[in-house]
Protein backbone atom coordinates (compact mmCIF):
# COMPACT_ATOMS: atom_id res chain seq x y z
CA UNK A 1 0.00 0.00 0.00
CA UNK A 2 1.32 3.63 -0.85
CA UNK A 3 1.17 6.48 0.91
CA UNK A 4 -1.82 8.08 -0.83
CA UNK A 5 -3.75 4.94 0.47
CA UNK A 6 -2.46 5.09 3.62
CA UNK A 7 -3.48 8.39 4.16
CA UNK A 8 -6.94 8.22 2.91
CA UNK A 9 -7.64 4.47 4.93
CA UNK A 10 -6.46 7.05 7.54
CA UNK A 11 -9.16 9.43 6.97
CA UNK A 12 -11.46 6.86 6.22
CA UNK A 13 -11.19 5.66 9.89
CA UNK A 14 -11.14 9.30 11.21
CA UNK A 15 -14.34 9.48 9.58
CA UNK A 16 -16.00 6.01 10.98
CA UNK A 17 -14.16 6.82 14.11
CA UNK A 18 -16.16 10.47 14.88
CA UNK A 19 -19.76 9.21 13.24
CA UNK A 20 -19.32 6.17 16.08
CA UNK A 21 -18.56 8.31 18.36
CA UNK A 22 -22.08 10.59 17.72
CA UNK A 23 -24.16 7.40 18.00
CA UNK A 24 -22.35 6.32 21.24
CA UNK A 25 -23.12 10.33 22.64
CA UNK A 26 -26.49 9.90 21.53
CA UNK A 27 -26.83 6.46 23.80
CA UNK A 28 -25.50 8.12 26.56
CA UNK A 29 -27.58 10.84 26.73
CA UNK A 30 -30.72 10.69 24.04
CA UNK A 31 -32.37 13.69 25.29
CA UNK A 32 -30.37 16.71 25.76
CA UNK A 33 -30.97 20.56 25.38
CA UNK A 34 -30.00 21.68 22.21
CA UNK A 35 -27.23 22.60 20.91
CA UNK A 36 -25.59 19.41 21.35
CA UNK A 37 -21.61 19.73 21.13
CA UNK A 38 -20.95 16.44 22.12
CA UNK A 39 -22.60 15.66 18.68
CA UNK A 40 -21.55 18.62 16.87
CA UNK A 41 -17.47 17.81 17.79
CA UNK A 42 -18.12 13.98 17.04
CA UNK A 43 -19.48 14.76 13.49
CA UNK A 44 -17.09 17.68 12.92
CA UNK A 45 -14.07 14.77 13.48
CA UNK A 46 -16.01 12.79 10.79
CA UNK A 47 -16.51 15.60 8.94
CA UNK A 48 -12.65 16.32 8.82
CA UNK A 49 -11.59 13.02 7.99
CA UNK A 50 -13.97 12.94 4.58
CA UNK A 51 -12.54 16.24 3.94
CA UNK A 52 -8.84 14.54 3.87
CA UNK A 53 -9.91 12.06 1.44
CA UNK A 54 -11.16 14.95 -0.96
CA UNK A 55 -8.25 16.66 -0.33
CA UNK A 56 -5.91 13.85 -1.21
CA UNK A 57 -8.08 12.61 -4.13
CA UNK A 58 -8.51 16.05 -6.00
CA UNK A 59 -4.61 16.01 -6.08
CA UNK A 60 -5.06 13.72 -8.71
CA UNK A 61 -4.83 9.77 -10.03
CA UNK A 62 -3.15 7.06 -7.74
CA UNK A 63 0.90 7.72 -8.38
CA UNK A 64 0.59 3.64 -8.60
CA UNK A 65 -2.45 3.01 -10.85
CA UNK A 66 -0.17 1.58 -13.72
CA UNK A 67 0.77 -1.21 -11.43
CA UNK A 68 -0.77 -4.85 -9.66
CA UNK A 69 -0.83 -6.77 -6.83
CA UNK A 70 -2.59 -9.76 -5.84
CA UNK A 71 -4.81 -10.47 -2.64
CA UNK A 72 -6.09 -13.33 -0.95
CA UNK A 73 -9.23 -12.52 -1.12
CA UNK A 74 -11.71 -11.34 -4.07
CA UNK A 75 -11.59 -7.80 -3.40
CA UNK A 76 -14.75 -6.49 -5.58
CA UNK A 77 -16.80 -8.76 -3.70
CA UNK A 78 -15.16 -7.26 -0.40
CA UNK A 79 -15.57 -4.06 -2.10
CA UNK A 80 -19.45 -4.14 -3.24
CA UNK A 81 -20.39 -6.02 0.20
CA UNK A 82 -18.84 -2.78 2.26
CA UNK A 83 -20.33 -0.08 0.10
CA UNK A 84 -23.91 -2.28 0.79
CA UNK A 85 -23.30 -2.28 4.30
CA UNK A 86 -22.42 1.35 4.75
CA UNK A 87 -25.50 2.43 3.15
CA UNK A 88 -27.51 0.20 4.73
CA UNK A 89 -26.32 1.19 7.85
CA UNK A 90 -25.81 4.45 7.27
CA UNK A 91 -29.71 5.04 8.82
CA UNK A 92 -28.46 4.76 12.12
CA UNK A 93 -26.60 7.88 12.47
CA UNK A 94 -28.92 9.74 10.60
CA UNK A 95 -31.87 8.46 12.94
CA UNK A 96 -30.05 8.98 16.38
CA UNK A 97 -28.80 12.46 15.42
CA UNK A 98 -32.36 13.21 14.01
CA UNK A 99 -34.06 12.09 16.95
CA UNK A 100 -31.69 13.94 19.45
CA UNK A 101 -32.94 17.19 17.75
CA UNK A 102 -36.71 16.21 18.16
CA UNK A 103 -37.37 14.17 21.44
CA UNK A 104 -35.70 16.98 24.11
CA UNK A 105 -38.89 18.05 26.01
CA UNK A 106 -38.55 21.69 27.12
CA UNK A 107 -41.20 20.65 29.79
CA UNK A 108 -38.83 18.29 31.44
CA UNK A 109 -35.73 20.25 31.76
CA UNK A 110 -37.65 23.07 33.04
CA UNK A 111 -38.56 20.69 35.74
CA UNK A 112 -34.99 19.62 36.25
CA UNK A 113 -33.71 23.20 36.10
CA UNK A 114 -36.42 23.93 39.36
CA UNK A 115 -35.03 20.75 41.19
CA UNK A 116 -36.93 17.51 39.98
CA UNK A 117 -37.93 14.00 41.70
CA UNK A 118 -39.51 10.82 40.15
CA UNK A 119 -41.48 8.83 42.62
CA UNK A 120 -44.43 6.08 42.38
CA UNK A 121 -48.37 7.82 42.56
CA UNK A 122 -51.36 5.92 41.87
CA UNK A 123 -53.83 6.69 39.05
CA UNK A 124 -57.00 8.51 40.40
CA UNK A 125 -58.92 8.37 36.58
CA UNK A 126 -58.01 7.15 33.39
CA UNK A 127 -59.38 10.24 30.94
CA UNK A 128 -59.06 8.33 27.63
CA UNK A 129 -57.16 4.97 26.46
CA UNK A 130 -57.11 3.94 22.86
CA UNK A 131 -54.95 1.06 21.01
CA UNK A 132 -52.59 2.49 18.25
CA UNK A 133 -51.62 0.16 16.24
CA UNK A 134 -48.63 0.21 14.16
CA UNK A 135 -47.20 -2.17 11.56
CA UNK A 136 -47.51 -6.08 13.32
CA UNK A 137 -47.07 -3.95 16.87
CA UNK A 138 -49.06 -1.39 18.96
CA UNK A 139 -49.16 0.49 22.25
CA UNK A 140 -51.85 1.99 24.36
CA UNK A 141 -52.08 5.89 24.35
CA UNK A 142 -53.14 7.01 27.37
CA UNK A 143 -54.22 9.78 29.45
CA UNK A 144 -54.61 9.67 32.97
CA UNK A 145 -55.15 12.09 36.14
CA UNK A 146 -52.79 11.84 39.25
CA UNK A 147 -52.39 13.69 42.14
CA UNK A 148 -48.83 15.13 42.97
CA UNK A 149 -47.24 15.94 46.45
CA UNK A 150 -45.57 19.42 45.84
CA UNK A 151 -44.06 21.14 48.49
CA UNK A 152 -47.53 23.74 48.75
CA UNK A 153 -49.25 20.39 48.81
CA UNK A 154 -50.93 17.58 46.68
CA UNK A 155 -52.12 18.78 43.40
CA UNK A 156 -53.97 16.87 40.59
CA UNK A 157 -52.13 16.77 37.17
CA UNK A 158 -52.87 15.42 34.12
CA UNK A 159 -50.35 13.65 31.14
CA UNK A 160 -50.74 11.24 28.23
CA UNK A 161 -48.26 8.80 28.09
CA UNK A 162 -47.79 5.32 25.75
CA UNK A 163 -47.88 1.89 27.26
CA UNK A 164 -47.49 -2.00 26.53
CA UNK A 165 -50.72 -2.99 28.90
CA UNK A 166 -54.07 -0.94 29.75
CA UNK A 167 -54.14 1.30 32.38
CA UNK A 168 -56.41 1.54 35.21
CA UNK A 169 -57.43 3.51 38.42
CA UNK A 170 -55.73 2.32 40.80
CA UNK A 171 -52.45 0.94 38.86
CA UNK A 172 -48.92 2.52 40.23
CA UNK A 173 -47.58 4.81 37.62
CA UNK A 174 -43.91 6.86 38.17
CA UNK A 175 -44.41 10.99 37.92
CA UNK A 176 -41.18 13.30 36.97
CA UNK A 177 -42.11 16.58 38.68
CA UNK A 178 -40.38 19.49 40.57
CA UNK A 179 -41.76 19.66 44.19
CA UNK A 180 -41.11 23.77 44.69
CA UNK A 181 -42.70 24.87 41.18
CA UNK A 182 -46.24 23.02 40.93
CA UNK A 183 -46.61 25.83 37.94
CA UNK A 184 -44.32 23.12 35.99
CA UNK A 185 -47.01 20.52 35.98
CA UNK A 186 -45.44 16.83 35.68
CA UNK A 187 -44.87 13.91 33.13
CA UNK A 188 -46.33 10.60 33.92
CA UNK A 189 -45.06 7.18 32.33
CA UNK A 190 -45.69 4.02 33.49
CA UNK A 191 -41.75 3.18 33.02
CA UNK A 192 -39.08 4.72 35.72
CA UNK A 193 -36.46 4.56 32.94
CA UNK A 194 -38.47 6.98 30.30
CA UNK A 195 -38.56 9.78 32.33
CA UNK A 196 -35.00 9.21 33.07
CA UNK A 197 -34.08 9.26 29.55
CA UNK A 198 -36.20 12.31 29.26
CA UNK A 199 -34.05 13.77 31.94
CA UNK A 200 -30.73 13.22 30.78
CA UNK A 201 -30.30 9.30 31.44
CA UNK A 202 -28.82 6.91 28.73
CA UNK A 203 -30.85 5.17 25.82
CA UNK A 204 -33.48 2.47 27.14
CA UNK A 205 -31.80 -0.90 26.08
CA UNK A 206 -34.26 -1.98 23.90
CA UNK A 207 -33.38 1.10 21.20
CA UNK A 208 -30.02 0.31 21.29
CA UNK A 209 -30.26 -3.56 20.56
CA UNK A 210 -32.51 -2.68 18.07
CA UNK A 211 -29.80 -0.53 16.27
CA UNK A 212 -27.10 -3.36 17.24
CA UNK A 213 -29.46 -5.65 15.99
CA UNK A 214 -29.81 -3.63 12.35
CA UNK A 215 -26.18 -3.47 11.99
CA UNK A 216 -26.10 -7.47 12.49
CA UNK A 217 -28.84 -7.49 9.95
CA UNK A 218 -26.78 -5.10 7.66
CA UNK A 219 -23.69 -6.86 8.28
CA UNK A 220 -25.04 -10.93 7.53
CA UNK A 221 -27.17 -9.46 4.37
CA UNK A 222 -23.94 -7.28 2.72
CA UNK A 223 -20.94 -8.61 4.51
CA UNK A 224 -21.57 -12.52 4.75
CA UNK A 225 -19.56 -14.50 2.87
CA UNK A 226 -17.68 -11.43 1.24
CA UNK A 227 -15.09 -10.23 4.08
CA UNK A 228 -12.57 -13.10 3.17
CA UNK A 229 -14.38 -14.29 -0.22
CA UNK A 230 -11.98 -16.43 -2.18
CA UNK A 231 -10.67 -16.36 -5.73
CA UNK A 232 -13.17 -19.65 -6.51
CA UNK A 233 -16.04 -18.36 -4.23
CA UNK A 234 -18.55 -18.52 -7.60
CA UNK A 235 -17.74 -22.32 -8.61
CA UNK A 236 -16.47 -23.39 -4.96
CA UNK A 237 -20.08 -25.28 -4.69
CA UNK A 238 -19.91 -26.89 -8.03
CA UNK A 239 -16.11 -27.57 -7.45
CA UNK A 240 -17.45 -29.84 -4.38
CA UNK A 241 -20.74 -31.30 -6.04
CA UNK A 242 -17.86 -31.92 -9.32
CA UNK A 243 -19.84 -29.79 -12.26
CA UNK A 244 -16.79 -27.95 -12.59
CA UNK A 245 -14.59 -27.88 -16.31
CA UNK A 246 -10.95 -26.74 -17.64
CA UNK A 247 -10.21 -25.59 -20.92
CA UNK A 248 -6.57 -24.48 -21.83
CA UNK A 249 -6.79 -21.17 -23.00
CA UNK A 250 -4.56 -18.08 -24.09
CA UNK A 251 -5.39 -14.54 -23.36
CA UNK A 252 -5.88 -12.78 -26.91
CA UNK A 253 -6.39 -9.31 -25.01
CA UNK A 254 -8.71 -7.19 -22.05
CA UNK A 255 -10.81 -5.18 -23.72
CA UNK A 256 -14.27 -3.52 -22.56
CA UNK A 257 -17.33 -4.74 -24.17
CA UNK A 258 -21.12 -4.58 -23.31
CA UNK A 259 -22.00 -8.24 -21.75
CA UNK A 260 -25.26 -8.94 -23.95
CA UNK A 261 -25.89 -12.14 -22.00
CA UNK A 262 -25.62 -11.12 -18.33
CA UNK A 263 -26.44 -13.82 -15.26
CA UNK A 264 -30.22 -13.15 -13.67
CA UNK A 265 -28.95 -11.41 -10.74
CA UNK A 266 -27.60 -8.31 -13.11
CA UNK A 267 -30.44 -8.37 -16.01
CA UNK A 268 -29.21 -5.04 -16.82
CA UNK A 269 -26.69 -4.91 -20.04
CA UNK A 270 -23.51 -3.22 -19.08
CA UNK A 271 -20.05 -1.99 -20.15
CA UNK A 272 -17.60 -4.39 -18.72
CA UNK A 273 -13.73 -4.70 -18.86
CA UNK A 274 -13.86 -8.21 -20.74
CA UNK A 275 -10.85 -10.75 -21.47
CA UNK A 276 -11.29 -12.07 -24.63
CA UNK A 277 -9.75 -15.55 -24.59
CA UNK A 278 -8.83 -18.04 -27.83
CA UNK A 279 -9.09 -22.04 -27.70
CA UNK A 280 -6.78 -24.72 -29.37
CA UNK A 281 -9.77 -25.15 -32.19
CA UNK A 282 -9.25 -21.14 -32.94
CA UNK A 283 -12.38 -20.16 -30.98
CA UNK A 284 -13.27 -17.35 -29.06
CA UNK A 285 -14.74 -16.83 -25.33
CA UNK A 286 -15.04 -13.44 -23.31
CA UNK A 287 -14.56 -13.74 -19.70
CA UNK A 288 -16.40 -10.41 -18.08
CA UNK A 289 -15.17 -9.21 -15.18
CA UNK A 290 -16.38 -6.46 -12.17
CA UNK A 291 -17.11 -3.01 -13.54
CA UNK A 292 -14.38 -1.87 -10.93
CA UNK A 293 -11.62 -3.55 -12.63
CA UNK A 294 -8.61 -1.33 -14.34
CA UNK A 295 -8.54 -3.24 -18.05
CA UNK A 296 -5.65 -1.49 -18.98
CA UNK A 297 -3.21 -2.79 -16.27
CA UNK A 298 -4.63 -6.03 -16.57
CA UNK A 299 -4.39 -6.34 -20.33
CA UNK A 300 -0.59 -5.30 -19.82
CA UNK A 301 -0.19 -8.76 -17.35
CA UNK A 302 -2.58 -10.95 -19.29
CA UNK A 303 -1.78 -10.61 -22.92
CA UNK A 304 -0.41 -13.35 -24.57
CA UNK A 305 -0.18 -15.69 -21.26
CA UNK A 306 -1.62 -19.51 -20.95
CA UNK A 307 -4.01 -20.37 -18.25
CA UNK A 308 -6.86 -22.62 -17.49
CA UNK A 309 -9.99 -21.58 -17.37
CA UNK A 310 -12.54 -23.35 -14.86
CA UNK A 311 -15.78 -22.31 -15.37
CA UNK A 312 -19.42 -24.20 -14.07
CA UNK A 313 -23.03 -23.68 -15.84
CA UNK A 314 -25.31 -21.39 -14.41
CA UNK A 315 -27.69 -22.68 -11.53
CA UNK A 316 -30.75 -20.40 -12.42
CA UNK A 317 -32.48 -20.93 -15.88
CA UNK A 318 -31.67 -18.55 -18.60
CA UNK A 319 -32.97 -18.67 -22.42
CA UNK A 320 -28.89 -18.56 -23.34
CA UNK A 321 -27.40 -21.00 -20.45
CA UNK A 322 -25.47 -23.43 -22.80
CA UNK A 323 -23.59 -20.35 -23.81
CA UNK A 324 -22.62 -18.85 -20.16
CA UNK A 325 -21.53 -19.80 -16.90
CA UNK A 326 -19.26 -18.50 -14.27
CA UNK A 327 -15.59 -19.31 -14.48
CA UNK A 328 -12.26 -18.49 -12.66
CA UNK A 329 -9.37 -17.67 -14.97
CA UNK A 330 -5.88 -19.54 -13.46
CA UNK A 331 -2.49 -18.30 -14.90
CA UNK A 332 0.45 -20.77 -14.37
CA UNK A 333 1.64 -18.76 -11.20
CA UNK A 334 -1.42 -19.16 -9.31
CA UNK A 335 -2.53 -15.47 -10.30
CA UNK A 336 -6.87 -15.65 -10.95
CA UNK A 337 -9.56 -13.42 -11.97
CA UNK A 338 -13.05 -14.27 -12.09
CA UNK A 339 -16.11 -13.70 -13.94
CA UNK A 340 -18.97 -14.33 -16.27
CA UNK A 341 -17.66 -16.23 -18.72
CA UNK A 342 -19.50 -16.65 -22.65
CA UNK A 343 -19.28 -17.65 -26.28
CA UNK A 344 -18.53 -14.84 -28.18
CA UNK A 345 -20.82 -16.18 -30.97
CA UNK A 346 -24.07 -17.39 -28.90
CA UNK A 347 -22.58 -21.32 -29.45
CA UNK A 348 -22.47 -23.51 -26.32
CA UNK A 349 -19.82 -23.49 -24.48
CA UNK A 350 -17.15 -26.43 -24.65
CA UNK A 351 -17.21 -28.68 -22.28
CA UNK A 352 -13.62 -29.52 -22.04
CA UNK A 353 -12.49 -31.85 -19.34
CA UNK A 354 -14.76 -32.60 -16.29
CA UNK A 355 -12.56 -31.59 -13.18
CA UNK A 356 -12.66 -34.36 -10.35
CA UNK A 357 -14.94 -33.39 -7.12
CA UNK A 358 -12.85 -31.40 -4.77
CA UNK A 359 -12.46 -28.64 -2.11
CA UNK A 360 -9.53 -26.98 -3.92
CA UNK A 361 -8.70 -26.58 -7.64
CA UNK A 362 -5.85 -28.55 -9.34
CA UNK A 363 -3.57 -25.73 -8.84
CA UNK A 364 -4.16 -26.10 -5.10
CA UNK A 365 -5.39 -23.53 -2.28
CA UNK A 366 -2.79 -20.73 -2.49
CA UNK A 367 -4.39 -19.24 -5.31
CA UNK A 368 -4.58 -15.01 -5.00
CA UNK A 369 -6.55 -13.00 -6.55
CA UNK A 370 -5.33 -10.42 -9.43
CA UNK A 371 -5.83 -7.06 -8.12
CA UNK A 372 -5.12 -4.28 -9.60
CA UNK A 373 -4.08 -0.92 -7.29
CA UNK A 374 -7.05 1.42 -7.30
CA UNK A 375 -7.33 4.79 -9.31
CA UNK A 376 -8.13 7.41 -7.28
CA UNK A 377 -9.55 9.73 -10.30
CA UNK A 378 -11.25 12.71 -9.06
CA UNK A 379 -13.92 12.37 -11.54
CA UNK A 380 -14.94 8.70 -10.16
CA UNK A 381 -14.77 8.99 -6.40
CA UNK A 382 -14.87 13.00 -5.65
CA UNK A 383 -19.03 13.10 -6.13
CA UNK A 384 -19.33 10.21 -3.09
CA UNK A 385 -16.88 11.88 -1.09
CA UNK A 386 -18.64 15.47 -1.35
CA UNK A 387 -22.22 13.51 -0.56
CA UNK A 388 -20.71 12.40 2.64
CA UNK A 389 -19.56 16.09 3.52
CA UNK A 390 -23.06 17.16 2.84
CA UNK A 391 -24.66 14.46 4.40
CA UNK A 392 -22.24 14.86 7.76
CA UNK A 393 -22.74 19.24 7.35
CA UNK A 394 -26.40 18.31 7.72
CA UNK A 395 -25.96 16.59 11.18
CA UNK A 396 -23.79 18.65 12.27
CA UNK A 397 -26.27 21.65 11.69
CA UNK A 398 -28.85 19.36 13.07
CA UNK A 399 -27.23 18.99 16.56
CA UNK A 400 -27.08 22.60 16.77
CA UNK A 401 -31.34 23.25 16.52
CA UNK A 402 -32.87 23.89 14.02
CA UNK A 403 -36.42 23.66 14.14
CA UNK A 404 -38.49 20.68 14.28
CA UNK A 405 -39.04 20.88 9.91
CA UNK A 406 -35.86 21.87 9.02
CA UNK A 407 -34.42 18.98 11.20
CA UNK A 408 -36.68 16.07 9.09
CA UNK A 409 -35.38 18.05 5.99
CA UNK A 410 -31.94 17.70 7.03
CA UNK A 411 -32.13 14.32 7.89
CA UNK A 412 -33.51 13.30 4.65
CA UNK A 413 -30.63 15.01 2.73
CA UNK A 414 -27.97 13.10 4.93
CA UNK A 415 -29.68 9.90 4.09
CA UNK A 416 -30.39 10.02 0.43
CA UNK A 417 -26.51 12.55 -0.54
CA UNK A 418 -24.42 8.72 -0.51
CA UNK A 419 -27.43 6.68 -2.46
CA UNK A 420 -27.19 10.01 -5.29
CA UNK A 421 -23.82 9.59 -4.65
CA UNK A 422 -23.42 6.02 -5.54
CA UNK A 423 -25.68 6.44 -9.11
CA UNK A 424 -23.52 9.04 -9.78
CA UNK A 425 -20.55 6.81 -9.47
CA UNK A 426 -21.83 3.99 -11.20
CA UNK A 427 -22.81 6.52 -14.61
CA UNK A 428 -19.37 8.07 -13.99
CA UNK A 429 -17.68 4.31 -14.16
CA UNK A 430 -19.77 3.57 -17.31
CA UNK A 431 -18.49 6.86 -18.91
CA UNK A 432 -14.92 6.10 -17.86
CA UNK A 433 -14.88 2.86 -19.14
CA UNK A 434 -16.53 3.81 -22.60
CA UNK A 435 -13.70 6.63 -22.67
CA UNK A 436 -11.41 3.64 -23.07
CA UNK A 437 -13.10 2.35 -26.24
CA UNK A 438 -15.59 -0.56 -26.31
CA UNK A 439 -13.60 -3.19 -27.97
CA UNK A 440 -15.16 -3.65 -32.01
CA UNK A 441 -13.85 -7.21 -32.19
CA UNK A 442 -16.66 -8.50 -30.48
CA UNK A 443 -18.45 -7.28 -33.96
CA UNK A 444 -16.34 -9.21 -35.97
CA UNK A 445 -17.48 -12.48 -34.52
CA UNK A 446 -20.97 -14.42 -36.25
CA UNK A 447 -24.26 -13.51 -34.61
CA UNK A 448 -25.29 -14.43 -31.72
CA UNK A 449 -27.65 -16.99 -31.12
CA UNK A 450 -30.21 -16.91 -28.46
Amino acid sequence: MSGKSRALAVCLGIAGLGTVAAVFCVWAQPSVPLPRWDLAISLSLALAGVGGCLVIVRRGPHPDSDGLGTSKYWWPAQRNGLLGFVLWVWIIPVFFVASAALTPSPQAWEIVDAGHTIRTVEVEKVLASRWVQSNRSGHYSTEVQVSAPFGEGSRTVENRFSSKSPVRVGDQVWVLYAPSSSALGALIDDDRGSLETETGGPAEASVVFAAIGWAAFCWVLNLLGSVRPGPTNTIKRALVAGRVRVLSVVVDHVGVRVDERPSKSSTTKLLKPCVRLVLADGRHLDLYLDQVIEPEPLGRLLAGAQANLYWRPPVQKLPYGASVGYAVLVLSDQRCVQGWVETADGSNLPQGLLVPASEQLPEGSELRAIRPFPVWDPALHSPGLWALLISLLALVITSLGVGSFATVVLAAVAYVSPIIARSVFRSRLTSRLQSLGPDKNRHDAAPQSR
